[in-house]
């Protein structure tokens, strides 16, 4: 890449040398043509004085005084004369024998005054060998051509003149071209300082120097790309320095989290990473090196491995020395990246398996006592008094409601183990629904309400029969609880690729406030109404989990004082 000074240099260089050759060709040309424009009108002016003289000699012949008169008149006027006749022969010449000379009619000079009158040629003259300069001049008599009148020079001392000119010329233009390189040269070197100055401040700002600043210089446009640049180096030394502030802000946060995160590019490399992640990878140098080089983990390692895949977010669970991590990957598209964040759920898993291991072992621990309760008390039934009687049915009423509390525990305790399976089939369940209506008929007729189904088709699912029986029972049993009057609604139907099961009481309702709460365990609306009942607080969880374990979404709607709506959605059966 040629510099700006070579350039700029360059280009007057080659100004001037161009300039100065057309100067020096247009005025030597120009010197020669005048100078023999001259020559010429002096010719011109020689042959026609002479023409009155040489009219004798057309007419008479040549004379001894004839010829002792052109000597004369040649050497005052410093040319050579030449007479010839109308038909070109030679009658008279200044500078050679006349009989010795061929024909002129065909000379340039002669034809062209033949024609017009008059005629010039610059040529070589076959006579004396020497480069002359011809005019030649018409003679007339009565209109009628009688000969020609020649005056000629030889140009050799013009052409040694206009040498010594040319050289002269060349001299001075060589100083001044010498000088006018110098002056280039000096102009070159101050033109390009600022603007290499300029280019060295920009490579260093570039290299992250935003300290840099541009010498100002005179007030031109130069100078002020110089202000502008430092202006821009002040702002960017600004913002570079806020930027610096907001990573170390920003490093100190990620660092302070502590779940696990790391970024990943395209290839897998990892561009950034928290201390959390460099504890669990169990590796202090990773960023910069590929993600299946940092950790010994098999688990963790196919997860970072899976999440390039298809680009779209991935969770899973991997266990890392001991510890339980919910793994989390989101795809950047802008940057082709991928974020994971590792939560450590280590403790809350052991909490969730101490939960369900006490409420597998408080339920079978459980169930032995209360069924001899249940026992003895059909056995006292008929042993006491009335009196008695109506202690024992507060008892067997409570005991109840704890066998359905044990039952429905030992339920969920077996939905959440981890390696429980669902018995699939294929299930219409528009017949399921049929089936629990007609069991809970009598039940909702016994309270004053109408049970209505709508499920006129088939509409298959991919499903555990006996599950999804709980599923309905519990959503029906759900909503006869809460319904004083009025009617529930049992509808099936297929929509698009999903079977919809939704239950629709005119209940009580729930407020806003309880629904995103309504599934957990033990979590009940109206304690009150509940206990009277003999509602467990665990049914809704119970739907949840089978219908999560179908890989279906349960959701509710709901109005206080109007009623809610329960809605299952499952994939349907393909060949449905």
């Amino acid at each position: 890449m040629k510099s700006f000074f070579i350039r700029v240099f360059g280009g007057h260089l080659l100004v001037l040398i161009v300039t100065l050759a057309a100067v020096l060709m247009l005025s030597l040309t120009t010197v020669r043509r005048n100078h023999m424009a001259t020559l010429e009108q002096g010719l011109r002016r020689e042959a026609t004085i002479l023409a009155e003289v040489v009219r004798p000699i057309l007419k008479q012949g040549r004379t001894a005084e004839s010829d002792s008169v052109l000597e004369q008149l040649s050497l005052a006027a410093g040319t050579r004369i030449t007479v010839i006749d109308s038909l070109g022969r030679v009658l008279a010449d200044t500078e050679a024998d006349p009989d010795s000379m061929e024909n002129h009619r065909e000379r340039p000079e002669i034809i062209a005054a033949r024609a017009s009158g008059q005629g010039s040629s610059l040529r070589v003259s076959r006579t004396t060998g020497r480069e002359m300069l011809y005019y030649a001049l018409a003679v007339k008599e009565a209109g009628v051509v009688t000969g020609y009148i020649r005056a000629s020079t030889d140009i050799g001392p013009v052409n040694a003149a206009l040498h010594s000119l040319t050289v002269r010329i060349l001299v001075a233009a060589l100083a001044i071209l010498l000088f006018a390189i110098a002056a280039a040269l000096l102009y070159s070197s101050e033109l390009s300082r600022p603007v290499s100055t300029l280019v060295r401040a920009f490579r260093r700002l570039g290299s992250g120097e935003f300290g840099v600043r541009a010498d100002p210089g005179a007030a031109d446009e130069l100078g002020e790309l110089s202000r502008t640049f430092n202006e821009t180096a002040a702002r960017l030394e600004v913002m570079s320095r806020i930027l610096n502030n907001q990573r170390e802000t920003l490093d100190r946060i990620i660092n302070s989290i502590q779940e696990g995160i790391v970024v990943l590019d395209a290839t897998g490399q990892v561009k950034l990473a928290n201390a959390s992640f460099i504890r669990i990878a169990g590796d202090r140098d990773v960023v910069g090196r590929y993600h299946w080089e940092i950790t010994r983990e098999f688990r963790l390692g196919e997860f970072l491995r899976s999440v390039g895949v298809g680009h779209e977010p991935h969770t899973n669970e991997v266990e890392v020395s001991g510890r339980t991590y919910v793994c989390n990957a989101s795809f950047i598209r802008p940057t082709q990246e991928t974020v994971v964040t590792l939560h450590d759920i280590t403790e809350l898993k052991a909490a969730t398996r101490m939960k369900r291991d006490l409420a597998a072992a408080a339920s079978h621990e459980l169930r032995t006592p209360l069924t001899a309760i249940q026992g003895y008390l059909e056995t006292l039934e008929g042993s006491v008094s009335e009196e008695g009687k109506r202690y024992l049915e507060i008892v067997r009423r409570h005991t109840e409601r704890l066998v359905r509390l044990v039952a429905d525990l030992a339920q969920l305790s077996e939905l959440e183990e981890p390696e429980f399976k669902l018995e699939l089939e294929t299930v219409d369940l528009s017949e399921l629904a049929r089936e629990e209506t007609e069991m809970f008929r009598p039940r909702y007729a016994a309270k004053g309400l109408k049970l209505i189904l709508l499920a006129a088709e088939p509409v298959l699912v991919e499903a555990d029969r006996f599950r999804l029986q709980q599923v309905i029972s519990n959503l029906l049993d759900n909503a006869l609880r809460y319904t004083e009057e009025g009617h529930v609604e049992l509808r099936v139907e297929r929509e698009k690729d999903y079977a919809v099961l939704r239950v629709e009481d005119t209940g009580v309702g729930i407020a806003s406030e309880h629904l995103p709460r309504i599934f957990e365990r033990f979590y009940v609306v109206d304690r009150a109404r509940s206990r009277k009942t003999g509602g467990t607080g665990l049914g809704l969880a119970i739907v949840r989990h089978i219908v999560e374990l179908h890989q279906g979404r349960i959701e509710v709607e709901s109005t206080p004082g109007k009623g809610t709506a329960f809605t299952i959605r499952l994939s349907a059966h393909p060949s449905a």
